[in-house]
This record gives structure tokens, C-alpha cells and sequence, in this order.
């Protein structure tokens, strides 16, 4: 099975993202100089502030509070009890996509780790993939922020890519790479061929040397 984690969508209903222009641009020049030669200039010429300092595409405008209002009247007497419950709650929601690429149905292992440093397992059967067995989502609810999501950590399932099994995405050492390298401690990436063959060292021995 080879999964891909695609997509890791954040959703609080009580956030308000801010992201200007300018900010875009900072992320180009370097946010520290470009941002304090922004504020210089518009301290200097405050004509040149637009429209866009102050809006971006998360502004909330008339026509988005319509649509909005429109939908609450759609709503059902149980649908909106659930809505407040959840605005009242204000937890993280986040959305999961997962590709299977291989085409081999298989569960899904996930090691969540939030922002306080937790981490939590979460076992998906094979049945998720019942309905599309290309692509899934899945609805994850927590109090904590997520910070990261592994697949698979620990190896149980065979996947033969195991780069995309993880967000954000890190850098896996090559086979290569893994040994020339020293050290590290790693029950998964130790020989344990090599190591089996080393003498038990006893008292006598340490005496002698």
C-alpha cells in the first residue's frame, strides 16, 4: 500500500485568518527588512496605504454574511442545535485526505502529534476505503492543535514509499544514507545481522583491557 497524505485542511470556527499584500510580498524580499521598510514608508506617505492593507481574501464582506444568514434559515432545528454546539465548543477541526496509490486496501495507522507535544494513535480499518478505494477524507475533532501527522510510523503495513507518509513532509535518508550514518539508536534502522555477531564482553575482559 503506498498512501500519500495530500492535503491537511485546518477548520476553527472562531478563527479569523489575517493575511495582507504585504505580508506576501514579505515572504519574498524577507519578511524583517521588507516589513519594517513597509511601515517606514507608510509612516512617511500614508497616501500610499490601499484598499488591500486593510483587505485580503478572507475579508469578510456583506455578500459573504448573506450567504451565510441564508444558510442558517435552510437549516434544520437539529442541524443549527448542532452548529451552536460546536461554535459554543470552539474546537479544532481538521480535514484528512489520503490517496492510495498502490491500490492495495489496507488500514490506515496514524500517530497525531499536537502542539503541547502529545501524541495520539488513531487505527482506521480497511473499511474506509469501502466507498472510493483511490481516496478517502477523515474528520479529525480535537481540543489540541495538530501539529504533525505520521502514517505508519512504526512500519506495520507494506508500503513500499514511506516519503509521503508524512505532514509536513520531512526528508527521508536513503537506504544509503541510513548506513553511513552513526549512531542514532533506532530499534528500526539498527542490523541487528551485524550486531548479533558481537562477543559478550565480560568482567575479565574490561580487566584486561
Amino acid at each position: 500500500m503506498n498512501l500519500e497524505l495530500q492535503y491537511l485542511g485546518i477548520y476553527s470556527l472562531k478563527n479569523n485568518l489575517n493575511f495582507s499584500h504585504s505580508q506576501a510580498y514579505s515572504t519574498l524580499l524577507g519578511w524583517p527588512i521588507f516589513y519594517l521598510l513597509y511601515l517606514w514608508l507608510l509612516s512617511l506617505y500614508p497616501d500610499i496605504r490601499d484598499f488591500y492593507d486593510d483587505n485580503d481574501q478572507f475579508t469578510v464582506t456583506n455578500k459573504e454574511r448573506n450567504a451565510y444568514n441564508s444558510f442558517l434559515e435552510g437549516l434544520e432545528d437539529w442541524e443549527r442545535e448542532v452548529l451552536d454546539r460546536a461554535v459554543s465548543e470552539d474546537l479544532n477541526y481538521y480535514i484528512l485526505e489520503l490517496s492510495n496509490k498502490g491500490g492495495l486496501v489496507m488500514p490506515v495507522i496514524l500517530e497525531m502529534e499536537y502542539a503541547d507535544g502529545s501524541k495520539e494513535e488513531m487505527r482506521l480499518p480497511a473499511e474506509i476505503w469501502r466507498r472510493n478505494a483511490k481516496q478517502v477524507k477523515k474528520l479529525i475533532v480535537s481540543e489540541n492543535e495538530l501539529r504533525s501527522v505520521a502514517i505508519d510510523p512504526m512500519q506495520e503495513t507494506a508500503d513500499a514509499d514511506i516519503e509521503n507518509n508524512y505532514y509536513p513532509r520531512r526528508i527521508i535518508p536513503s537506504r544509503i544514507e541510513s548506513f553511513k550514518s552513526e549512531g542514532g539508536g533506532s530499534l528500526i534502522g539498527r542490523d541487528v545481522m551485524q550486531d548479533i555477531k558481537t562477543q559478550l564482553k565480560t568482567d575479565d575482559d574490561e580487566q584486561d583491557n
